[in-house]
């Protein structure tokens, strides 16, 4: 079978099409996404089944890719805290939602599509009820993950742990 001139043009044309229409369509979900109001969590999310997600509430199985470490801290929660929210508020792309006495939650554009990926950080004490309020020493549990889409390819993971290092440098 010979592909003549005219084969090719109209070969040309739907893979043009089929292009742009891929394209167009992961533009229109970026930006779909980006008017969506997330939820404020009153405790960190547990990731679903789309690997785009990580979060340190995920079960701690040897084969589990959406589990992370929680983030350690000494000093106190609320120091904690607002030095966290010092260093996000210094990351460019990422906006502040909602801040809370031991919670923040955030949002960031994706740079090439601009898909929105919403993150969320919770302190806990160590130590059980009654020894929490005189410990010092706690973790920020974690949540990143991306709105639309299945992949992230590796993104959320990524983002977390270059906080995580940021913070043990602050902190």
């Amino acid at each position: 079978m010979t592909i003549t001139m005219a084969h090719a043009r109209v070969m040309l044309f739907w893979g043009a099409s089929l292009l742009a229409m891929v394209v167009g369509g992961l533009y229109w979900l970026a930006h779909l996404s980006t008017g969506l109001t997330p939820p404020f969590w009153e405790t960190v999310p547990v990731c679903g089944v789309t690997p785009n997600c990580v979060s340190s509430k995920s079960p701690a199985t040897a084969a589990s890719r959406f589990r992370i470490d929680p983030i350690p801290f000494h000093g106190g929660a609320p120091e904690a805290m607002r030095a966290l929210e010092a260093l996000l508020r210094a990351t460019p792309g990422l906006e502040i939602v909602t801040v809370g006495p031991s919670s923040i939650q955030a949002r960031l554009h994706s740079n090439f599509f601009g898909f929105m990926d919403d993150l969320f950080f919770r302190a806990e004490l160590a130590g059980i009820s009654g020894q929490a309020a005189q410990t010092k020493e706690g973790v920020i549990h974690c949540y990143s993950a991306s709105r639309v889409g299945h992949w992230d390819f590796g993104a959320n993971r990524r983002r977390l742990e270059r906080i995580a290092a940021q913070f043990a440098a602050v902190q």
